[in-house]
């Protein structure tokens, strides 16, 4: 539509332009809802979409998380920061940034570090 309105010329795009909204209208309004059936549809794929990125995010931050738990409880029990690096490949100044990083998705929770 948009090429025939900008090849044609002002006679030729205004015939067209009335031939449309007559046809619009004999036809019942099928052309908007052609156009709400495609502007849902897109709606529909972007939710989709979205769900399926917050998914993937989600797991992503539960697995941090996870990995914080396991850090901070084996701190609790005494374990050293040379073993816990073995065992995670976490070092103290990673698990901070990590725990740091966790924090700003929360808001301020009042937790302290062990």
């Amino acid at each position: 539509m948009v090429y025939v309105m900008a090849t044609q010329d002002e006679a030729g795009a205004l015939a067209f332009n009335e031939a449309l909204r007559r046809r619009g209208r004999e036809q019942g309004g099928e052309i908007m809802s052609y156009a709400q059936q495609l502007l849902e549809e897109g709606r529909a794929e972007g939710r989709s979409q979205g769900r399926e990125e917050g998914r993937g995010q989600g797991l992503a931050e539960g697995a941090q998380r996870g990995k914080v738990e396991v850090v901070e409880g084996l701190l609790r029990v005494g374990v050293t920061w040379d073993v816990i690096e073995a065992a995670t490949g976490l070092n103290e100044a990673g698990f901070r940034t990590l725990k740091e990083h966790l924090s700003a998705f929360d808001g301020p929770r009042g937790e302290q570090e062990p």
